[in-house]
């Protein structure tokens, strides 16, 4: 089994959000001709969920590319700047759950109530 240490960790998150956005902007892009006018003014508003266990001994990196995802971290949320296939600088909330995090099973329970909640007040809904 391979560690990573944290800095890969944090890398590796925002490299996952970026290209889960861009993945998403590609899957909408194959809609049919059909199914195009369904999507005319559609707006779409992501958001970033990272669950994790609570491991709080990340120091920032000497890459200026991820530092942002440094800060997001050690406020447990922020504003994240991604660049995807559509978007550079696109700016979208994140947040990171760690509470509930069972280290002895590693699982985490977590209401989606809760959850719900958060995602509100990060976006303003």
């Amino acid at each position: 089994m391979m560690m990573r240490n944290k800095d890969t960790t944090l890398k590796t998150i925002k490299e996952k959000i970026q290209d889960s956005i861009s993945r998403f902007y590609f899957l909408l892009s194959l809609n049919s001709e059909k199914d195009h006018e369904i999507f005319r003014g559609l707006k779409i508003r992501f958001i970033a969920l990272v669950f994790f266990d609570g491991h709080d001994k990340t120091t920032s990196t000497t890459d200026p590319d991820f530092d942002n995802i440094y800060e997001v971290f050690k406020k447990r949320g922020g504003q994240l700047s991604c660049n995807t296939l559509l978007d550079s600088g696109l700016i979208i909330p994140v947040k990171f759950f760690s509470e509930g995090f069972d280290k002895i099973t590693g699982s985490m329970e977590i209401n989606f109530s809760d959850i719900e909640n958060e995602v509100k007040s990060i976006r303003g809904i």
